[in-house]
C-alpha cells in the first residue's frame, strides 16, 4: 500500500442484524419532525476549503468521498444539499490577491465543499454535527493529514439571480450540474460598512456583473463563529462582523471564461467598501476514484509570477484539453466493452452488439 492509502475495508461496516442497536430514541423523531421550520431555503451554509498534506491526496479523498462526505455531513439533520468542488494547479493559478488574509499560500485549499443548511434550523444542526464528529474521531474516523485553510458556517445575506424569476434557484445550485463555482471573498472595514457593501453588491455590483455572464446566480452569506467545543482541528473564524463570502455558480468550466472575473478586487477597492481577499475558481468533482479525485496533487508553480489575475488559457489550449478528455473517454468506452465481450464469451452468452456502429462522443 502506497504512503497515505487508506483501504476501504477500514472503514467500519455495522450491520444491525448482528448487531442490534442500543435504545436510539427512536419515537423522538416524530415529536422533533413536528415541530420548528421545515423550509427549503438555504438559511445557512458549511463552506469549508480543505489541502490534503502532500502524498495524503489519494487516501483522504477516498475518506472523504466513502465515509466523511455521508456521516459526517449529508447523513445530519437539516443538512438538505452539499457538492464537493477541486482547484486544479491550472485554476489554482488563477486565484488572486497574491497576497490573502484567506489562504497562505493564495492557492492553498485545493478542496472545497457546500452544504446548505435549512434555514432557522442552524442551532439544531450545531448539536448534532458537534456530537457526530466528536463520536467520529473517537472511532478512529476522521482523517487528520489535512489542513483547513477556510471553514465555517455562514448565514445566508442574498441571492442575485442573472435570469430574474427564471432558471435555477439558491435551494437547487448544489444539486443543478453546474460546471464551475467561483469563491470570492471580501472584507469590510467595520460591522457597519459590511452592511454597505452587502446593500452594494446586491444592488449595484452583482447584477452589472451577472449580466450576459456565463454566471447563473451569486450567493452571498455572513461567516458566523464556531462553537466552544468544535473539534481542534478546525481554527475560529476570522471576521465574523466584518466579512462576506460570495459564491457564484457557473454554467461554464470557469477557464474558459475568466476573463468575466478579473478586477473583483479593483472594482470593490474603487467603490471605497472593503478588500478582496480571495477569488477562487474551482469545478466539480466526480464522486469515486476519478481523474478529479487527485487533480491537485500535482502542486502549483513556487513562481509568484503565475499567480496574481492569472490569466485563463488560451482557446486553443482549451480545446486542446477538452480534445484529450474526449479521447480518454472513448478509450474508457471501449474498454469497458471489450472487457465485457471476454466476459460474455467466458459464460457462454454470446457477443456484445452494442456500441458496434461507434462510439459516444466527447462531452457537449
Amino acid at each position: 500500500m502506497t504512503t497515505g492509502e487508506q483501504s476501504p475495508q477500514q472503514i467500519p461496516r455495522q450491520d444491525a442484524r448482528q448487531n442490534p442497536p442500543r435504545d436510539t430514541r427512536v419515537d423522538d423523531y416524530a415529536e422533533l419532525a413536528a415541530v420548528g421550520p421545515y423550509g427549503v431555503r438555504p438559511g445557512h451554509a458549511l463552506i469549508t476549503m480543505v489541502e490534503p498534506h502532500p502524498g495524503h491526496e489519494y487516501a483522504y479523498n477516498r475518506w472523504y468521498e466513502d465515509d466523511h462526505y455521508y456521516a459526517g455531513a449529508m447523513a445530519m439533520p437539516w443538512m438538505y444539499a452539499g457538492r464537493r468542488w477541486v482547484a486544479t494547479r491550472e485554476l489554482q493559478e488563477l486565484r488572486y490577491p497574491e497576497k490573502s488574509a484567506v489562504a497562505q499560500p493564495v492557492t492553498a485549499g485545493c478542496y472545497i465543499s457546500t452544504y446548505w443548511v435549512t434555514e432557522g434550523r442552524y442551532d439544531e444542526h450545531m448539536k448534532w454535527t458537534v456530537g457526530i464528529n466528536k463520536r467520529l474521531n473517537r472511532d478512529g474516523r476522521v482523517y487528520q493529514d489535512r489542513t483547513h485553510v477556510f471553514t465555517s458556517f455562514q448565514d445566508h445575506a442574498a441571492t442575485v439571480y442573472r435570469d430574474g424569476a427564471a432558471g435555477p434557484r439558491d435551494f437547487h445550485a448544489l444539486d443543478h450540474p453546474y460546471a464551475g463555482l467561483v469563491v470570492q471573498v471580501v472584507d469590510a472595514d467595520g460591522p457597519e460598512q459590511r452592511a454597505e457593501l452587502l446593500e452594494w453588491l446586491r444592488s449595484r455590483a452583482l447584477p452589472k456583473r451577472l449580466h450576459g455572464s456565463p454566471a447563473a446566480m451569486v450567493t452571498v452569506f455572513r461567516p458566523t463563529p464556531l462553537p466552544g467545543d468544535r473539534m481542534t482541528y478546525v481554527k475560529q473564524v476570522e471576521g465574523v462582523d466584518t466579512r462576506l463570502t460570495l459564491l457564484w455558480f457557473l454554467q461554464e468550466d470557469p477557464r474558459t471564461c475568466w476573463d468575466r472575473f478579473q478586477g473583483l478586487d479593483a472594482e470593490v477597492a474603487e467603490a471605497g467598501l472593503g478588500r478582496v481577499e480571495l477569488v477562487a475558481p474551482f469545478i466539480p468533482t466526480v464522486p469515486g476514484p476519478t481523474a478529479t479525485s487527485t487533480d491537485c496533487a500535482e502542486r502549483p508553480a513556487a513562481n509568484p509570477a503565475v499567480r496574481g489575475h492569472g490569466r485563463a488559457p488560451s482557446a486553443k489550449t482549451a480545446d486542446r484539453s477538452r480534445g484529450l478528455q474526449s479521447v480518454v473517454q472513448v478509450v474508457q468506452m471501449v474498454l469497458v466493452v471489450h472487457v465485457v465481450q471476454i466476459d460474455m464469451r467466458a459464460r457462454g452468452l454470446g457477443r456484445v452488439v452494442i456500441f458496434r456502429r461507434g462510439v459516444p462522443a466527447g462531452p457537449r
